[in-house]
């Protein structure tokens, strides 16, 4: 059976309704516990491109406009001692609202003209929601695993501290939330014995900023099968679920209104979601690994509906 010795970055998902997926990629489930030893890292590029054509369950479904995320991502990874790994990550991110004239209705309105009753006629689309492209860094996520090998399967706890990068906006179709989070989970992976099929599992819960008196905490889960075709080649299927707390749209309601649920409704909105996709994953140069994804929305709960989000990563192990 192929045994693939090559280190993966953490995968961090980005922007509005893409930020609030955040799919973690576990290590791969063939590294040795020497892969694991102090002064081994990894540095790596990523860029993403997701689309969304309306809700799950919105005011209008799927009619309530389109969003598209390109994302472009720094990742880093280091031993600092046996078993011990600090990661690291920040996304520079271009979102962007547009839909049919009926669409356009959804556009989130600029604060100055709505009123408790709602918006006044003369209310225009927030600058995120002009039809154009807006970018700018998101949150910076640093985290700490501790990596041990139990009767072959590979065990990673952790936890990841995500703190935004800046005072970014946050209102409408924006880069993010804006808001700080912790996360305490734990990575499980391992390749079965005489086969060359592998899986990777992770659960991470997250303690989330609240705001207005709502919860909004929250579950990540996900599993991954694969299979090696070669020392260098592997592919695997990726599932991925958000299950949690926050205001749902039927809370939010409509028309947009000057009150606290209106004002902070895209920080704390559930954004409950079930992705499916795939992954391969090519080693070259002993130290080069590129992987591509795909992956699509197939269930989600006050969340927008994801219909792709391609993704190509680059990293070089030392």
């Amino acid at each position: 059976m192929f045994k693939q010795m090559t280190m993966l970055a953490l995968g961090i998902a980005a922007a509005q309704s893409l930020c609030a997926q955040e799919v973690n990629v576990p290590a791969s489930p063939n590294l040795s516990p020497s892969e694991y030893a102090a002064g081994q890292g990894s540095i790596g590029v990523e860029v993403t491109n997701a689309y969304y054509h309306g809700d799950f369950d919105g005011p209008a479904g799927k009619d309530s406009g389109d969003l598209r995320f390109l994302a472009y991502q720094l990742n880093a990874s280091y031993f600092v001692a046996d078993g011990w790994e600090i990661r690291a990550s920040v996304p520079y991110i271009k979102a962007k609202f547009s839909g049919s004239p009926f669409a356009q209705q959804f556009a989130h309105p600029v604060l100055s003209c709505l009123t408790p009753q709602g918006p006044t006629p003369a209310c225009r689309p927030n600058l995120t929601d002009d039809g154009n492209y807006h970018g700018a860094l998101q949150d910076w996520d640093a985290g700490l695993r501790y990596h041990f090998d139990y009767d072959g399967t590979q065990i990673a706890p952790g936890f990841d501290l995500v703190v935004p990068t800046h005072n970014y906006r946050y209102y409408g179709t924006s880069v993010g939330e804006r808001n700080t989070k912790l996360g305490i989970g734990v990575e499980v992976s391992h390749q079965f014995d005489f086969s060359n099929f592998f899986y990777q599992a992770y659960y991470e819960y997250f303690f989330n900023t609240p705001h207005i008196g709502y919860n909004n905490n929250y579950n990540k889960a996900g599993l991954n099968v694969g299979y090696f075709f070669s020392p260098q080649l592997s592919a695997k299927l990726i599932t991925d679920l958000k299950i949690g707390n926050g205001i749902t749209d039927q809370e939010i309601g409509g028309p947009p209104a000057l009150n606290p649920i209106w004002l902070n409704h895209d920080r704390i909105r559930l954004q409950d979601h079930g992705i499916v996709g795939g992954a391969v994953d090519y080693v070259f140069g002993h130290h080069y690994d590129v992987q591509a994804t795909l992956e699509h929305a197939v269930w989600g709960h006050s969340n927008g509906d994801l219909k792709y989000e391609a993704d190509v990563r680059l990293t070089r192990s030392f």
